[in-house]
């Protein structure tokens, strides 16, 4: 099965490349026959269409959900209470 990295700040977005395995861990990551001088294990989001439509701005934001999550895995790999 072909791949391709949708991903626009991968080295290799746009090329195709042969799936050798796709992981079932949480982890979601994929096994590509990519060059030798490249990772060949990424992330499966990275095959994604929708991983194209990320960009950069210059206005950046964050949910404030997306905060208070951070803030509780900070909490608990820290053993602190913020």
């Amino acid at each position: 099965m072909k791949v391709r990295i949708h991903y626009p700040f991968h080295p290799l977005y746009g090329l195709e490349f042969e799936l050798l395995k796709n992981s079932s861990n949480e982890a979601g990551t994929a096994l590509i026959s990519a060059p030798d001088s490249f990772c060949r294990q990424i992330p499966t989001w990275m095959l994604d269409e929708q991983a194209a439509s990320l960009h950069l701005t210059i206005d950046p934001s964050v949910e404030i959900r997306a905060l208070l999550s951070a803030a509780v895995l900070l909490e608990a790999a820290l053993n602190i209470e913020l």
